[in-house]
């Protein structure tokens, strides 16, 4: 229950296994298109975001390959990787099109860059 008790906002909780004054560090809101209660309404936010292309240069799809072939990658992996660079995972401050973005992935250095609606995977190394 939200309830304005002043100048302040107040969340007060119930049916959780705690003691009452424990803090609650951190309330994330319900997010409709990714959680999981039928029929539920979000108010921040209303829809998946747009997933961008995810393009593979030339010697990031032959590195690919060969880490396939060496059993050191799976197409689950591959699925799982594309899905999240779909989603752009760069900071939100970051909008640098000539910029090379590098994250670690399952056992992967990956590398990217962002352009018009797509993210290019460059380099794909193994940790």
């Amino acid at each position: 229950e939200v309830k304005k008790v002043g100048k302040s906002v107040r969340v007060y909780v119930t049916g959780s296994d705690l003691l009452n004054g424990t803090p609650i560090l951190d309330i994330k809101p319900y997010i409709q298109y990714s959680d999981a209660v039928v029929d539920a309404k979000s108010g921040y936010a209303q829809h998946e975001p747009e997933r961008m292309m995810v393009i593979w240069s030339e010697s990031a799809e032959q590195q690919k390959q060969e880490l396939i072939q060496a059993q050191s990658l799976d197409d689950r992996i591959v699925s799982e990787l594309e899905q999240v660079l779909s989603l752009d995972p760069r900071p939100a401050y970051q909008n640098d099109e000539g910029r090379i973005y590098k994250m670690n992935f399952a056992h992967l250095d990956v590398s990217f860059s962002v352009g018009l609606g797509s993210i290019t995977v460059v380099d794909l190394v193994p940790l």
